[in-house]
């Protein structure tokens, strides 16, 4: 089935995609930008459930036309978009990024890459998404992975001879059903982890466009009064949604119903006669929408890699209007000699599985299996860098070596303790990622001062006052640590603050008071924060043996951190201490970075240091000598 064009349509893509282009300029400008990806998916659900549902009740569906032309409609743009970021990427990003760029697009041919976003993300509003160019093709992924399931779901459906209500009526359950999902994402680790970017809460959001496309094939006739009414009330709904929602609430929720739903009153009650189609129907906004799926794909990825290669976070005014202009030339450009001729070709389906998706498959695997063995592809480090910076380079972006066999994030072991190994522990660490980075250093105080611990670290994971919000894995770690905490005398607490609390308030005060009931506790102060940009600047200017004259530490991130070291400081008692590791280390030591990332310290520059300085802090480390 064809539908018939709706110039309002692309008015209300137009609207959408602009939305979350602002928003990635800046999210200080419009707040919730974010929301108009559910608007896409409103959109989309109407347009493709019509054209399957009435192509099945007609018995004219046929899964190779309708994956043909999703072939023909998404993959040919979608993949010079990829190849064009890979060749910049060659040369913009730093080694470790370029691997992480190649494994991300490496699922998106698994059609994965929302999976491997909220597995490498702590959702959307994490400060890590900035340095990662592909993110934004989850969307793509959530909407094909509908598509795959949606039409067999029909067709069963059909074939059971379910009546059109019946249809309508298990749409809206499942709708409701990913609605109620998201909002419960908070009371679920697993929820919490995936509910930005997973199908089953995200479905929903489709699953309302989806009922919209079903009820309009019945052609129902509205007063020009009605259509008024219900498409301004949709319009004001969005405008809205996108001006008042923010990243401070949960999202998505059943706070998404609001745009949703508005944006399906749009689509169900437009006509030639409301205003609002009139208005999304002005030319300029027609032709937006148009090249709205090549602007979406572009607008991300340039943003993305001009912070990179200006070493930047923000953009100026000229260099908006530079993001603003290339953004637009490029769709226009893949819009034209791309995307509109891919779609309008006639082929067959053998012919467009292989032109659009097995050659660039095969093309991008070669490239990704040769760069697992050979690392050839990392333009910047094996052609412009000797291997002893690059040997160097790695060192100062490795977390921990595995050859330390610390028992980070893995399995609860028996054998979690270092130092002075030959002694009975007598001191258990717990943390999270920052405990983990503290792990090489404590490490060096037993083995110099005689004395040994038990280290068990799991990345955002917290066991003061935990609850079964968290992971499974964190649980199982928490429950293990109180089975053993009463074995040991002195109990290490290293994490990252200001990730787990705003203020040391009144349940954390009193969980670690009840620690120090029996037990010695020791609080590590968290480290400074680095700004991301001048990070990734350090790296670069290393590799190229340039001179780095610039400020690494985020003042005003750091200050942060600083407030909350305070605040655990000041509990200090008979059985409460504080304790900074670093002293008076700074960000480079030795010539090297300490940081592996922005807020987590390298093994190597760890136990550099940490050599350095522990003769230096006997008084504090000698009461736990067990000679």
């Amino acid at each position: 089935m064809k539908l018939s064009y709706r110039s309002d349509i692309d008015g209300l893509r137009a609207f959408a995609v602009l939305s979350v282009f602002i928003y990635h300029l800046n999210n200080n400008w419009l707040g919730g930008g974010f929301i108009g990806v559910d608007i896409f998916f409103v959109i989309s659900g109407f347009l493709i459930t019509k054209i399957i549902y009435t192509d099945i009740i007609n018995n004219q569906f046929s899964f190779k036309a309708f994956y043909q032309r999703r072939i023909n409609r998404i993959l040919p743009v979608f993949f010079f978009v990829m190849f064009v970021s890979f060749i910049v990427a060659l040369f913009v990003l730093l080694p470790n990024d370029f691997r992480d760029f190649l494994y991300s697009l490496r699922n998106t041919f698994y059609i994965a890459q929302n999976i491997h976003f909220a597995k490498r993300t702590n959702g959307y509003f994490d400060n890590d998404v900035e340095n990662m160019p592909l993110l934004h093709t989850w969307t793509l992924a959530v909407e094909e992975q509908f598509y795959i399931l949606l039409p067999l779901f029909l067709i069963v459906l059909y074939k059971l001879h379910a009546r059109e209500k019946t249809i309508l009526f298990i749409l809206v359950l499942i709708a409701f059903i990913s609605f109620l999902l998201s909002q419960l994402s908070p009371y679920s680790a697993f929820l919490s982890k995936y509910n930005y970017y997973h199908l089953i809460t995200r479905a929903g959001e489709l699953l309302v466009g989806s009922i919209a496309g079903i009820l309009s094939i019945n052609k129902y006739s509205f007063s020009s009064k009605t259509s008024n009414i219900l498409t301004f009330v949709g319009f004001v709904g969005i405008v809205l949604s996108v001006m008042l929602i923010s990243q401070k609430y949960l999202y998505p929720s059943f706070l998404a119903l609001i745009p949703t739903l508005s944006a399906a009153l749009i689509i169900f009650f437009g006509s030639k006669e409301s205003y609002v189609s009139k208005l999304l129907s002005f030319k300029p906004f027609v032709y937006i929408g148009k090249i709205s799926y090549s602007m979406y794909l572009w607008h991300w990825v340039v943003i993305v890699f001009t912070k990179k290669y200006l070493f930047i976070s923000e953009f100026s005014l000229a260099l908006y209007m530079f993001v603003i202009v290339l953004t637009f030339a490029l769709s226009l450009f893949s819009y034209k000699l791309i995307e509109t001729p891919a779609r309008q070709g006639e082929r067959s389906f053998m012919a467009s599985l292989v032109m659009f998706y097995l050659i660039p498959a095969a093309i991008f695997f070669s490239i990704y299996g040769i760069n697992s063995k050979t690392r050839i592809f990392e333009t910047k480090a094996i052609l412009n860098f000797d291997k002893e910076k690059l040997t160097s380079y790695n060192l100062q972006r490795k977390y921990l070596n595995p050859n330390s066999n610390f028992c980070h994030g893995e399995n609860i072991k028996d054998s979690c303790t270092f130092g002075d190994t030959l002694k009975q522990p007598k001191i258990l660490m717990i943390g999270d990622s920052h405990g983990g980075h503290y792990s090489p250093y404590l490490d060096e105080a037993g083995k110099y001062y005689n004395f040994s611990a038990k280290i068990l670290t799991l990345g955002g994971c917290f066991f003061i006052n935990y609850d079964n919000k968290q992971s499974k894995d964190c649980i199982k770690r928490n429950e293990y640590i109180k089975s053993i905490i009463s074995e040991y005398d002195t109990i290490v607490l290293a994490y990252s603050w200001n990730a787990r609390i705003k203020n040391v308030d009144k349940e954390i005060i009193q969980a670690i008071n009840k620690l120090a009931e029996n037990h010695k506790v020791i609080i590590f102060g968290q480290v400074p924060m680095l700004k991301r940009a001048e990070y990734d600047k350090y790296l670069d200017y290393f590799l190229k043996d340039k001179e780095y004259g610039g400020e690494l530490i985020d003042e005003n991130k750091s200050n942060k951190i600083d407030e909350l070291n305070r605040q655990l400081k000041a509990l200090e008692n008979d059985n409460i201490t504080y304790f900074y590791p670093l002293d008076s280390v700074g960000s480079v030591y030795n010539g090297l970075i300490i940081y592996k990332d922005v807020d987590h310290l390298n093994e190597h520059s760890t136990r550099q240091w940490a050599k350095e300085i522990l003769p230096k802090q006997r008084e504090f480390w000698e009461k736990f000598s067990q000679e």
